[in-house]
């Protein structure tokens, strides 16, 4: 799901990028795909550093670090431990880098160097998904669960039974 998400936004990244411009062939020089990879990368530690700043505010420690899928990509996630949020408070952790990244990203894909942000915000999108599939999960929980974010997911807490 998330290399669709992925595509999908990269494809309207790049009709947003190239609106109202000459119809031209989209070439990128070599320091252009680093330039891209730059964007790419502070949006991924921006994207991870949104998460502590909210896990902050609400009172938690993040905890910061970085692993691999399939022993092949790395990928950088953030954490908190022993942390347990509301359900509303969780969905604002989880969700806030989605937005705010997107809109930094969406705020370059409209500027002129517009094309250097496609593949940086389809790969953004692609990575909130998982955010948004835990967020789902947290919020189908019954009411008065508690949500732990830790490294390999959520943990959740259900609500002590009233007799």
């Amino acid at each position: 799901m998330s290399t669709v998400v992925a595509l999908a936004a990269a494809y309207a990244a790049l009709m947003v990028a190239v609106a109202r411009r000459a119809p031209q062939t989209v070439t990128f020089t070599p320091i252009e795909l680093l330039v891209m990879v730059v964007i790419l990368a502070v949006a991924l530690v921006a994207h991870e550093g949104i998460h502590g700043l909210v896990i902050s505010t609400y009172g938690g420690k993040p905890r910061f670090g970085w692993a691999f899928v399939a022993r092949v990509l790395p990928y950088l996630y953030c954490t908190a431990p022993g942390q347990r949020f509301s359900k509303p408070r969780y969905a604002v952790v989880a969700l806030a880098p989605s937005l705010f990244v997107s809109l930094a990203l969406i705020v370059g894909l409209r500027s002129p160097a517009g094309v250097l942000f496609v593949i940086p915000f389809g790969i953004h999108l692609g990575v909130c998904v998982n955010d948004w599939v835990v967020t789902y999960r947290a919020l189908r929980e019954p009411r008065g669960s508690l949500i732990e974010d830790v490294a390999d997911g959520i943990l959740i807490h259900p609500p002590p039974i009233m007799a």
